[in-house]
């Protein structure tokens, strides 16, 4: 599920790609706190800002979110916080993002912003889900992937496939991702984010295969309290 949030002053919302916000709805009285990444390119939507918010299973904040919000509803953010956020452009360079689930997220707002704008940068994202209902944006990855060909690739790596399944299957592994990374340009910047075990399983295959601990970096949600 995607949120189009506008400031109610119509001011623009200022972030970087890759940054999340902290949202506080009210549910029975009682307010609720979550962090939601953009999934918007800064300045899009006429400077309003895409929130992704996958329903998971007794979510009580993604469930309400998806169950109960319409147009006209209010929010309080707080924001936008984080440093998961990929190098400036300036000199082209291979960009290899590695999302699990709803971790793509913060990845959609950096292959927006990047592609759309005047980067040099060329960007494979590695996306790693249960089956294919479980793959968020998957036809806003596409279109993109068809759009920016050469510049945007989308590996899927399924658990469960779909019968005819002709991409890959199985864990991402460091067997299965170092076959991946054989097959794609070397990477200069590795952007991890997913759920704590897969990003440490991400991060622990990468560093097997050679990748400078430098060149890799992960996403967590650990946001202040004033933010």
């Amino acid at each position: 599920m995607s949120i189009l949030v506008e400031d109610i002053a119509g001011d623009p919302f200022r972030f970087d790609p890759g940054q999340f916000f902290m949202v506080t709805v009210e549910i029975d009285g009682q307010p609720v706190r979550r962090t939601y990444s953009a999934t918007s390119a800064p300045g899009e939507f006429g400077g309003g800002l895409r929130l992704g918010v996958k329903r998971r299973p007794g979510g009580l904040v993604s469930n309400y979110l998806n169950d109960h919000l319409k147009p006209g509803d209010r929010l309080t953010l707080k924001g936008p916080g984080g440093r998961f956020v990929p190098s400036r452009c300036g000199k082209s360079h291979q960009l290899v993002l590695i999302a699990g689930g709803s971790g793509v997220t913060p990845m959609m707002s950096m292959i927006r912003t990047m592609l759309e704008g005047d980067c040099s940068v060329r960007i494979t994202l590695i996306y790693a889900n249960r089956s294919m209902p479980d793959v968020m944006y998957g036809d806003e990855l596409g279109v993109l992937s068809a759009t920016y060909a050469g510049r945007l690739d989308v590996v899927h790596v399924l658990t469960d496939p779909p019968a005819g399944w002709t991409g890959i299957t199985g864990r991402l592994d460091t067997v299965t991702l170092s076959g991946i990374l054989e097959a794609i340009p070397a990477g200069e910047e590795f952007l991890v984010c997913g759920a704590p075990g897969m990003m440490q399983a991400v991060s622990d295959s990468l560093l097997s295969l050679g990748v400078d601990a430098a060149r890799v970096r992960t996403e967590t949600f650990n946001v202040p309290e004033d933010l």
